[in-house]
């Protein structure tokens, strides 16, 4: 990973060179193509880098489920009750008493539409392996990796405080005077738990009997990444209504492009000022921790953008692990933001743990459907977790959107 990070921080540099080189003419045909093919290698290494982040975020998975009990070897883990009674519901719809204390049917008959007897609603994965889907989904959800995230354990309407005492100050008194009274105004949120699935995940009966095939984790992957894309667009443009609230719609604009700049961001100036003033538009209580919200599509176009000293304004994150950042903020990518266009809203900068709370309910729940793909060989499996969003405090945001016309 190391030896892809130092590839790809030499051919940012030379794009860089390049750009900062151009001057005021701006960059020759030959300069811009020679620009675009080192941001494309470099972005396709950047690529590989997050994919690397990626599985080893995922490969957590299995060893999360036994975290407790202090080991991390792959055959001592295969040998726990629990691991070992999640695999023989996995592999062959067995359903044991450590898999779910309250099941006392432990015959493997399989039919009723092809749900495991012993629960109309499926059965639920262990705790650890739960909590492990979480991760997957902040690995490829973009916006909920910076969000305020809580678990509860059950899915009962759940009211949160929010406190914003950002325009209240304290006051100057005399010798012998009464205290003036300033109350902190305490609100309240209530979250949710909308119901959300995973839809058909088809596996093979070979697979399924191919006991050296790690089948948890590449089943928590893709449970995990077909969660991150049905919430990401809700989490940013929810309704509210059997799906979280988004924040886009209802958040404060906080600079717009200037008139007849009805995509992109216009000049380099032009582009300075409308950051800046997104930027500043937020309380700088809130500013600490802040990080910007885009499209990819939205960056590529930032990144050609530079200062009055010729410096590019974006920076690549020139370790492992360290975020890219705008004006000195981190930039979170999230492709279910919109790219943009005339009046649209389509970059956000924020402080997202206080402005925005992802809700979910532990219970992962996990259906084994036998004999809807029997023709196929095939064993399908369903997941169905529950999840709420909704912006937490509305200060702490603010969102920039391009001029109407």
């Amino acid at each position: 990973m190391n030896q892809l990070l130092e590839r790809r921080n030499a051919l940012y540099a030379q794009a860089r060179s390049i750009l900062e080189g151009a001057g005021e003419s701006g960059m020759t045909a030959e300069q811009e193509q020679e620009f675009d093919r080192l941001m494309n290698e470099g972005d396709s290494l950047n690529g590989q880098l997050e994919r690397s982040q990626r599985l080893e975020a995922l490969s957590q998975i299995v060893p999360s489920i036994v975290a407790a009990g202090g080991t991390s070897d792959p055959d001592a883990i295969r040998q726990t009750p629990e691991y070992r009674a999640f695999d023989a519901f996995i592999r062959f719809g067995v359903i044991t008493q450590e898999l779910r204390p309250d099941t006392t049917d432990l015959t493997p008959e399989i039919r009723a539409q092809g749900v495991s007897t012993g629960s109309a609603g499926g059965f639920l994965v262990p705790t650890a392996f739960s909590d492990a889907i979480i991760r997957a989904r902040k690995a490829f959800g973009g916006f909920r990796a910076v969000a305020r995230n809580i678990t509860t354990g059950n899915g009962n309407s759940l009211t949160y405080p929010t406190i914003d005492d950002t325009g209240n100050t304290g006051a100057w008194i005399g010798e012998n005077t009464n205290v003036p009274e300033l109350d902190v105004v305490v609100g309240n949120l209530s979250l949710g738990a909308h119901k959300a699935t995973t839809r058909l995940v088809r596996v093979s009966n070979e697979l399924l009997q191919d006991n050296e095939y790690n089948l948890e984790t590449e089943l928590g992957s893709l449970l995990g990444e077909r969660l991150a894309r049905l919430e990401s667009p809700a989490f940013i443009n929810g309704t509210g209504t059997g799906q979280p609230t988004g924040f886009l719609g209802g958040g404060t604009v906080g600079a717009t492009t200037p008139g007849g700049v009805t995509t992109g961001f216009g000049s380099n100036v032009q582009a300075q000022d409308f950051l800046l003033d997104l930027e500043h538009s937020v309380d700088p209580a809130y500013r600490a921790g802040a990080s910007w919200v885009m499209n990819d599509n939205t960056l590529s176009r930032l990144r050609r953008v530079r200062d009055a000293d010729g410096n590019a304004i974006w920076q690549p994150g020139m370790q492992a692990g360290a975020p890219s950042v705008l004006l000195g903020y981190p930039t979170i990518i999230d492709q279910a933001m919109p790219i943009t266009a005339a009046g649209a809203r389509f970059i956000a900068f924020g402080n997202w743990r206080e402005a925005y709370i992802i809700r979910d309910v532990r219970e992962l729940s996990i259906r084994r459907l036998n004999e809807r793909f029997a023709e196929f060989d095939q064993v399908a499996f369903l997941g169905f977790t529950r999840v709420d969003g909704r912006v937490l405090t509305g200060n702490a945001y603010r969102v920039g959107a391009n001029a109407a016309v």
